[in-house]
């Protein structure tokens, strides 16, 4: 993320954290869930509904995917420590920069702390809605047209990003400052017109 250009730092981060909810979606489904605590387990314990949910939801937050996806997440306070301390640094203020970046990284861990919360559970969800579809002949047939999409977009997917990424290049490198020496030994910074 902070490798991108500063105009283009949101969107990476957008598209990395899409991909990260991506993962979470497509992951259960297609491991079979196997490391999923189901609530048939608990059928013939003694719990309320709610309790049960709660206790399933935090279930989900004790192990490795949790914890990398929480680290993942932090992003978001890099993300706005570096926005915040250009902004401050924009508008020529020292003496609102510490409280502008401490706003921006409370705001930034209160973002982080939502966005796992909301990508454990839509992935819960996910998975026990396809659950319930995979009990009816349509819901196998659905999911056996989506399997079929998701090996041929892996399988054909490159076809459509590497031509994306060809052209990302191609609009970087016209942007790239050029380095030279004229005639008389002096060195000069030339810019390529765009096209």
């Amino acid at each position: 993320m902070l490798l991108a250009g500063p105009a283009a730092r949101s969107d990476v981060l957008l598209l990395v954290l899409a991909g990260w909810l991506l993962g979470w979606l497509v992951g259960p489904i297609l491991s079979s869930g196997a490391a999923v605590l189901k609530p048939e387990y608990f059928t013939l314990l003694p719990l309320e509904r709610r309790r049960l949910g709660l206790g399933l939801l935090a279930s989900v937050y004790v192990g490795v995917g949790a914890s990398v996806t929480a680290a993942g997440v932090l992003a978001l306070v890099g993300y706005a420590v570096v926005a915040a301390s250009s902004t401050a640094a924009a508008s020529s203020t020292a003496a609102a920069t510490g409280p502008a970046v401490f706003a921006a990284v409370g705001t930034a861990l209160l973002g982080a702390a939502l966005l796992l919360v909301f990508t454990v559970a839509l992935s819960r969800a996910a998975y026990a809605l396809l659950g319930a579809a995979m009990r009816t002949r349509m819901g196998v047939e659905i999911a056996a047209i989506q399997y079929g999409l998701l090996i041929a977009t892996m399988f054909a997917g490159w076809m459509i990003i590497s031509p994306m990424v060809r052209a990302v290049k191609r609009a970087q490198s016209h942007r790239r400052p050029r380095r030279g020496v004229s005639f008389d030994g002096t060195q000069y910074h030339h810019r390529r017109p765009h096209p």
